[in-house]
């Protein structure tokens, strides 16, 4: 009974030790789109190649893009997985990942000016929310995504 209770500690402490990778995000991928009057904003994410994954949004307004910015999700050496996005006319910022599940991940860059974090949550397969949260000048924002799945015809 002692080298069973040995065994199970040793195999939760070695299951509590395993890193989070970039394929434990891929519930990300595909377009997500949100259609608000004339303003479309789309997310597009990759598939995961060699631990990293490559993420675009768009905001078009009367079918112009008015706003663009590139994003990777990419883990470090130390095995840290970070957010890096590179919004138009503004500097590139990294958040690093704080929390994962298999429907939430929430990135974190609390020095930045806004937002500070970035939470993603899986509501449905098809359905998904995005969120920037932090503050300017001392008070609490929040801007909340609501993103539908576009299916994609092969035609």
């Amino acid at each position: 009974m002692k080298n069973i209770t040995l065994i199970l500690l040793f195999c939760s402490l070695c299951f509590a030790q395993q890193k989070n990778t970039v394929s434990n995000l891929s519930w990300f991928f595909g377009i997500w789109r949100m259609e608000k009057g004339d303003q479309i904003i789309e997310e597009n994410w990759a598939s995961v190649v060699k631990n990293r994954m490559d993420g675009s949004s768009t905001i078009k307004k009367n079918n112009k893009i008015v706003e663009q910015e590139s994003i990777v999700i990419d883990q470090d050496a130390a095995g840290d997985i970070y957010y890096r996005a590179k919004p138009s006319r503004q500097k590139s910022a990294s958040f690093k990942l704080v929390t994962l599940d298999s429907t939430n991940a929430v990135f974190e860059n609390l020095k930045h000016d806004f937002p500070q974090r970035i939470i993603y949550r899986l509501v449905l397969p098809d359905s998904l929310i995005a969120e920037i949260e932090g503050s300017i000048k001392g008070k609490r924002r929040s801007v909340v995504f609501p993103y539908k799945k576009v299916i994609v015809n092969a035609d």
